[in-house]
């Protein structure tokens, strides 16, 4: 399901205890029984804007974030992002975020009926990388591990809505244009199986789309 959530454009930098709500979603979703606010929220950081063209967006929000799941009662569990957004085995220390309105996509990927979510960060000018998440009933976010830690897919926003769940799991498609003997050019689809005794996603297929049609054009 598809959530509508607000983003503020910052000029200068933020550099609060309790954050800088980036975006908020307007509907609640229910957390451990209870009903519940998903926030996007920026600790420390600021705004960005490039003078000249970039594959990136060109005004976007950077700094250190966090996942808030603040509940009816006004109460609320932080849980810092940047430790849980890792690449290549390494700490994203500065997390970016493109400064418009946006979505997160919320889900159920692993299908045992808690609150998922994804948020993504720039990857090359043929997809982003993306992370995915669950919310425990108690408000603590974890991430849903997957075989690289996170996946790479032709999409270019903030949360996509391109992970699509099927009866053998998730998948997703990404374009690769380094070709060699283990891979091809193109389109490939990906799709990953839920080890539930591993707590974890691992892959079960990826196969080359010889007739793809991707939704271009991206958004800027």
């Amino acid at each position: 399901m598809a959530t509508l959530i607000f983003v503020a454009l910052l000029n200068g930098t933020i550099r609060q205890s309790y954050g800088f709500v980036l975006v908020s979603q307007p509907e609640n979703i229910e957390v451990g029984g209870r009903k519940a606010v998903l926030q996007i929220v920026l600790l420390k950081g600021g705004r960005v804007f490039d003078e000249a063209p970039s594959a990136m967006c060109r005004e976007r929000i950077e700094g250190v974030f966090a996942a808030r799941v603040k509940f009816e009662n006004g109460k609320y569990i932080d849980t810092p992002l940047n430790n849980l957004m890792k690449f290549n085995n390494k700490t994203l220390k500065k997390l970016t975020f493109c400064a418009k309105t946006w979505r997160i996509f919320t889900a159920d990927y692993n299908k045992d009926d808690q609150i998922d979510f994804n948020l993504g960060e720039f990857g090359t000018s043929n997809g982003w990388i993306y992370w995915l998440f669950t919310i425990s009933p108690s408000g603590q976010v974890s991430l849903l591990p997957t075989p690289d830690d996170c996946i790479f897919l032709a999409d270019f926003k903030n949360s996509t809505d391109k992970i699509q769940i099927g009866d053998e799991g998730i998948k997703y498609v990404s374009f690769a244009n380094v070709c060699d003997k283990v891979k091809d050019c193109g389109w490939w689809e990906t799709t990953y199986r839920w080890n539930q005794d591993l707590k974890r996603f691992e892959r079960l297929s990826s196969s080359h789309l010889n007739e793809y049609t991707p939704e271009w054009p991206r958004e800027e």
